[in-house]
């Protein structure tokens, strides 16, 4: 069910970026999240405070999305990110342990530091003119410090435990990671066909939170390989 939806709905988003202004894109892609938005309260109601939050954030996000080119939306739409990241983040920290115990694990920790290194240095600099203020640079560097985080935190979870739940949570996080660093080619460097692919993980992304929110409402219990542990929800 999952696949021709999502096929379907890429392949809406893809005719309107090619035929219309970035306007139109905009309101398209806002008008997708919200149903998925719909279906998350639909299946999950209120129960998941967490996952409520970040879908809400999300749309927050979507909505200044719409108005970019207005400095306050532009700042907000850092905010939420940032916020929405963090929850992200802290639904799995209580379950990794972070410590160097492999080589994988080590090159993942370098490259994601260097990413950030560079990140900081020479994308900073180069984005400063399609920022309004310093505000919004410290919030752009803080943002992809976050991102980092929240990608190192899932692969960190997926290492340790394994299993269908942390290989959903390990794919969210780098659709996530991989949809902010298309997007920042394609507004920010005017890379206009990386629209595309950011619009494709957008959606990826949209699939998979909507996935794992369906799997903590199902209340199926997984028995992870690596540790032979159980759990039914990480919230």
């Amino acid at each position: 069910m999952w696949v021709p939806l999502l096929l379907l709905v890429g392949f809406l988003h893809m005719w309107v970026i090619t035929n219309y202004d970035i306007g139109w894109s905009r309101l398209f892609r806002l008008g997708t999240y919200f149903i998925f938005f719909l279906y998350f309260i639909v299946q999950s109601g209120w129960k998941y405070g967490r996952l409520l939050a970040i879908f809400s954030l999300f749309l927050i996000r979507d909505v200044s999305v719409l108005f970019y080119e207005i400095p306050i939306a532009k700042t907000i739409g850092f905010l939420v990110t940032i916020a929405a990241y963090s929850l992200i983040t802290l639904m799995v920290f209580k379950k990794i342990k972070i410590f160097v115990r492999t080589s994988l694990v080590f090159l993942f920790v370098v490259v994601i530091l260097g990413l950030n290194v560079f990140n900081v240095l020479y994308l900073s600099e180069a984005i400063q003119p399609g920022l309004d203020n310093d505000l919004q640079l410290v919030l752009f560097i803080l943002q992809g410090a976050i991102m980092m985080i929240m990608a190192l935190a899932g692969y960190l979870y997926h290492d340790r435990i394994r299993g269908k739940l942390p290989l959903v949570y390990l794919y969210l996080t780098l659709s996530l990671v991989f949809a902010d660093l298309c997007g920042l080619a394609a507004y920010f460097f005017e890379f206009k066909a990386a629209f595309y692919p950011e619009r494709l993980f957008y959606l990826i992304s949209l699939t998979l939170l909507s996935y794992y929110a369906w799997i903590q409402n199902s209340k199926t219990v997984y028995e992870w390989e690596s540790e032979r542990l159980e759990e039914q929800s990480l919230l």
